[in-house]
């Protein structure tokens, strides 16, 4: 079925961020999507525009799991999979239809809070580093809390289910994808945010200490 569905990976803990994200979908005003969560919804919340599906990989840290999850209930021919504390700017879909449809994995622009660069689009060989956006390389890797892909790319490469937190659950995707012969396609007309205690420094990201 043509449209987009955004796959929301969660822990329920931070309700703020779900819920701005939330928000930022909706406000894209596209003619056919959903919103699928996995994992655990912050406490008091029911399914409001979203289908929640919940799943034991938020208490255990299985991104991977959590991803599949989300994934595997989506009904569009898209899929946007994406973590909570991520949240869309106003030309997110706009962007989409300007990079069209030639692409099997896609990352976008996604900035820290300072307007810096996150992991949008890097190299990965033994640790990561972050290309420019003119600029391509056969290590080409995704982040993985973002990704926007075709239905049948998942249909034929998942996250591993056992993968958890500060485990590679990302580059692990990432050689599955090129095994399969998959690109990774850099869409510079989209942008989210990453609302983390992240900034750039050349060519890597690193975490801001905070007190």
């Amino acid at each position: 079925m043509n449209g987009y569905s955004f796959c929301v990976i969660t822990h329920g803990k931070r309700p703020g961020k779900l819920a701005r994200l939330l928000a930022s979908v909706h406000a894209q005003n596209m003619p056919a999507y959903e919103i699928v969560i996995a994992g655990a919804l912050p406490a008091g919340w029911r399914p409001d525009r979203f289908t929640f599906i919940p799943s034991d990989g938020a208490a255990s840290g299985r991104l991977g799991l959590l991803r599949n999850t989300a994934a595997d209930a989506a009904k569009y021919d898209h899929l946007i999979v994406l973590d909570d504390d991520l949240y869309l700017h106003p030309d997110f879909y706009s962007g989409l239809l300007a990079f069209g449809e030639d692409y099997d994995l896609q990352s976008c622009r996604i900035l820290n809070p300072d307007g810096t660069r996150f992991w949008d689009w890097k190299a990965h060989q033994g640790h990561d580093y972050l290309l420019d956006y003119a600029e391509t390389s056969p290590f080409v890797s995704l982040t993985g809390g973002f990704v926007v892909m075709k239905r049948e790319v998942f249909d034929c490469v998942r996250w591993s289910d056992t993968l958890g937190f500060y485990q590679a659950e990302d580059v692990d995707f990432r050689g599955r994808a090129r095994r399969a012969g998959l690109a990774i396609c850099f869409n510079r007309h989209s942008t989210v945010t990453h609302d983390g205690p992240y900034t750039q420094r050349e060519k890597g990201v690193y975490r801001i200490d905070q007190d």
